[in-house]
């Protein structure tokens, strides 16, 4: 079924106004999960392109959340070396103004409240200093990094409340979709269980269709049967998930843990692979995308990953990440992000034998200012007897957390150790207290 965008003139009018003064630096776009503010700013980003602006695509993902610049990491070219800090923010505003070629670039962010603090910062600078018009969409009452909250406190961007549709919107989206008019009482009783909520109602009628509840009796759509009042859209949504091919849903659970995901990860020469994933897309519990020659697989809407995550055992749930670690390992790890990905699956998939892995991924994650995330693989390093590199990381981790005396100590003991011994280890040490003293 093709969903057309109805009952969003205003606010799609008020966007694109928005875009042609130049006055604002984006909109951000909040409303309640399944309202439709994807699906808003999806229509913005062709807009934009039409227009002839660049525009590139964030999605934000828990995935992802726990890598620095997680979110833009499609979007970013392999760096060698990886720069620091500062100089990371940098790399990649560079990275997306080259993207744009000269054009002014329209930067779309999806779950903007599940963007890492690095990401939020980026989006965060690259409107601030005009490199970029922004629309991000927000999970009304999630809570948000504190940058991507200065947007619109701080007015750098205006502030979009998208609520659900009215009765008589989801009247004339219903005939749009289903090819002919629904008569009066299904139209109530599919507003009055889904507010107007698009993806809800999107979900209902999908139920209903499949089901054959919702039929067209005589030219007249008509719900036959009862709706039970107690149904919520997790429920529809959980329908929707136990319905998928075990081989399939093999392929589902990889993309609800870990995507934004390149086709090449799935293994699609593998028999039954694409065939899982076409079943996939003709649900519409998966969407591909393509970034230039490189291609993913995303979750259709995050309401469908939550649903799947949540049926995961823990152990399922640690295979999984192994899987998704193995499959980066096999493809090389050349992204930039690659490291701290796969640092983080093995970690969450409980295999923490390797502890040179885990010392890499620590200092790349200084490397990316994120100290917390670097403390954690530093420790799993350490108790996997990776040895001084590791512990210095660990050390330089505490510093850079501001937990000086903690580091102060470490360091110490590091500085004896390394006393009978004035190689790159003890130099690599100096260099550490200096940079924190």
């Amino acid at each position: 079924m093709r969903w057309p965008l109805i009952g969003r003139d205003a606010e799609l009018r008020f966007v694109a106004e928005t875009l042609s003064e130049r006055s604002t630096g984006g909109v951000v776009i909040v409303g309640p999960a399944g309202v439709g503010k994807t699906r808003l700013a999806v229509e913005v980003s062709q807009l934009a392109a039409a227009r002839g602006y660049g525009v590139a695509w964030a999605r934000a993902t828990r995935a992802a959340a726990s890598i620095p610049l997680g979110a833009f990491a499609p979007l970013l070219p392999a760096a060698q070396p990886f720069p620091e800090g500062v100089e990371l923010l940098a790399h990649a505003r560079q990275a997306l103004a080259e993207r744009a070629a000269g054009r002014r670039l329209v930067l779309c962010v999806d779950d903007g409240q599940l963007l890492d603090d690095g990401s939020a910062a980026l989006v965060h600078q690259l409107v601030a200093a005009g490199e970029a018009f922004a629309t991000v969409t927000v999970r009304h009452g999630q809570p948000v990094p504190d940058a991507l909250l200065a947007l619109w406190k701080d007015e750098l961007c205006a502030l979009l409340e998208v609520e659900g549709l009215s009765r008589e919107e989801v009247r004339d989206l219903l005939a749009a979709v289903l090819g002919g008019p629904v008569d009066g009482a299904s139209v109530r009783t599919m507003w009055e269980l889904t507010r107007g909520n698009a993806l809800f109602l999107r979900e209902l009628v999908r139920h209903g269709v499949d089901s054959g509840l919702l039929t067209d009796a005589g030219g007249v759509w008509r719900w036959r049967g009862q709706v039970e009042a107690g149904t919520r859209l997790a429920e529809l949504v959980d329908l929707r998930v136990e319905r998928v091919d075990p081989g399939a849903r093999a392929l589902l659970e990889l993309v609800a843990v870990g995507g934004p995901l390149e086709l090449a990860l799935l293994g699609t020469d593998a028999p039954g692979t694409r065939e899982g994933l076409d079943a996939l897309e003709r649900a519409e519990l998966v969407e591909r995308r393509s970034d230039g020659r490189r291609r993913f697989v995303d979750i259709g809407h995050p309401l469908h990953g939550e649903a799947v995550r949540a049926r995961l055992t823990p152990t399922r749930l640690e295979a999984v990440h192994a899987h998704l670690a193995d499959a980066v390992e096999a493809w090389g790890a050349r992204r930039s992000g690659d490291l701290l990905r796969v640092a983080t699956w093995r970690l969450r998939s409980g295999a923490i034998e390797d502890g040179a892995l885990f010392t890499r991924a620590a200092l790349r994650a200084l490397a990316a200012s994120d100290p917390a995330l670097a403390e954690r693989l530093a420790r799993v390093a350490v108790q996997a007897g990776a040895g001084f590199h590791a512990e210095l990381a660990l050390g330089r981790a505490l510093a850079a957390s501001g937990r000086g005396l903690e580091a102060e100590r470490l360091l110490a003991d590091l500085a004896a150790q390394a006393s009978d011994d004035p190689s790159r280890a003890a130099v690599a040490l100096g260099r550490a207290r200096n940079l924190f003293w």
